[in-house]
């Protein structure tokens, strides 16, 4: 009886684990699949040639300039609008990606004014490209 007795705490511990492995198995597993698609929109984030819609926000304050102490500000709203083929009228991808800039800056007089700054339309269109098959 006694040796039944100390055999209870490993039989135990052997049924809790049966029944954890599969499922830390089916959790790694899970993890596994969601790093690969989180690396994916990482690998599409940074692409330059990317159809995926972005904006992008910049904000370059200055707390004070040479000469006088009165605060610049300059904000630069960028996003990228893909235009694809099924969408589109022509037959290839099409990046459109206007930039929009507000400006805040001083006066003589050490007030400041902010208006619009210049605006940029860069559009891109990514034309089909054959892959090179390698000789066999």
């Amino acid at each position: 009886m006694k040796a039944l007795a100390k055999l209870f705490p490993l039989s135990i511990a052997v049924c809790v684990l049966s029944a954890i492995l599969p499922i830390a198995s089916f959790a790694q597993n899970q993890t596994a699949a969601e790093l690969a698609a989180e690396e994916k929109l990482v690998t599409d984030f940074t692409d330059p040639l990317t159809t995926l819609p972005q904006i992008s926000i910049r904000d370059a304050f200055t707390p004070a300039n040479f000469g006088t102490n009165v605060q610049t500000n300059q904000v630069i709203v960028r996003p990228i609008i893909p235009r694809l083929p099924q969408h589109s009228l022509f037959p290839f991808v099409q990046l459109i990606r206007p930039t929009f800039t507000l400006v805040t800056v001083p006066y003589p007089k050490g007030n400041t004014r902010t208006e619009f700054g210049d605006m940029q339309l860069f559009d891109l269109a990514v034309l089909p490209w054959r892959r090179a098959e390698p000789d066999s």
